[in-house]
């Protein structure tokens, strides 16, 4: 039972698992970002796909919609959170910035607001 839940949301997860090994785990160096707030559009992308699977998989296991909006987007917002106060705390030279978590949440927001106007847009036809 428990493993079958774990593979209904195996997408959620899985990009989950790569936001925090990148978060965490993997050093990126670039001399210099291709733009100001390169980082920001990264951190925004990535919840952007965390939000828009939660979302998707949520869906799928027939969750109210105004349910799932709650549900995607807090859980979206507390990794996000979590991993940036690890970021701070824990990973030297890694650092946790508000920035990057309010990119984190608006990346989340906007997948989980597409899933929505996609799902509702289908379901009227």
């Amino acid at each position: 039972m428990f493993w079958r839940k774990i593979i209904n949301y195996g997408e959620s997860i899985g990009i989950g698992g790569v936001i925090l090994y990148l978060s965490l785990f993997r050093t990126i160096s670039l001399e210099a970002p291709l733009f100001e707030g390169a980082d920001k559009l990264v951190h925004f992308i990535l919840y952007y796909l965390l939000g828009t699977a939660l979302a998707i998989d949520l869906y799928r296991a027939q969750i109210p919609i105004k349910n799932l909006f709650i549900i995607a987007i807090s859980v979206a917002t507390v990794y996000g959170g979590v991993i940036e106060l690890l970021q701070e705390n824990f990973f030297p030279p890694r650092t946790g910035e508000w920035l990057d978590w309010i990119a984190d949440i608006a990346g989340a927001i906007v997948g989980v607001v597409l899933v929505w106007m996609t799902k509702r847009s289908s379901s009227t036809r």
